[in-house]
């Protein structure tokens, strides 16, 4: 099994409210990643957000570097615990496919490089996930593309 050091910045109890949905969704996290690639140590941060999000960034996270995951989560919407538990997941495929990627080729220097990666990391949620595409994952079609021209 993985071995992911979790750390909660919850001195305030911001994160209180989701603490047991947070522990269920890491514990499934970690034991399907370990069911696709061999243990890996990795350290989790996990904090409130400071300002409220746009719903699609409910909850965030960043790879900046190997063995390091850090997660954001804006409490300031209205969620069922099923909807939090799948953006948690989503965010946590994700960035474990980038902690994966800093082992190997790394991150990408490049525009093109980080485009590949993001995609890729995209790719391994829904191989890991059942889940419709996030909104940056398909074209815009050409009314889309037509009505942010008119605000451009």
């Amino acid at each position: 099994m993985e071995c992911w050091s979790v750390h909660i910045l919850n001195s305030r109890d911001q994160l209180a409210d989701v603490l047991p949905i947070l522990s269920e969704t890491i514990l499934s996290a970690e034991k399907a990643c370990g069911a696709v690639h061999p243990p890996l140590s990795l350290d989790l941060s996990i904090r409130a957000a400071d300002w409220p999000m746009p719903p699609e960034f409910i909850v965030t996270g960043a790879a900046y570097g190997p063995a390091r995951i850090d997660m954001t989560i804006d409490l300031s919407h209205q969620i069922s615990a099923e909807e939090m538990k799948l953006l948690i997941l989503r965010t946590l495929y994700h960035e474990f496919h980038h902690v994966l990627r800093w082992d190997g080729p790394g991150y990408g220097k490049t525009l093109g490089e980080a485009l590949i990666s993001e995609g890729l990391a995209q790719h391994f949620v829904h191989e890991m996930l059942d889940c419709a595409p996030e909104p940056w994952e398909r074209a815009l079609s050409n009314s889309e593309l037509n009505a942010l021209a008119k605000d451009a």
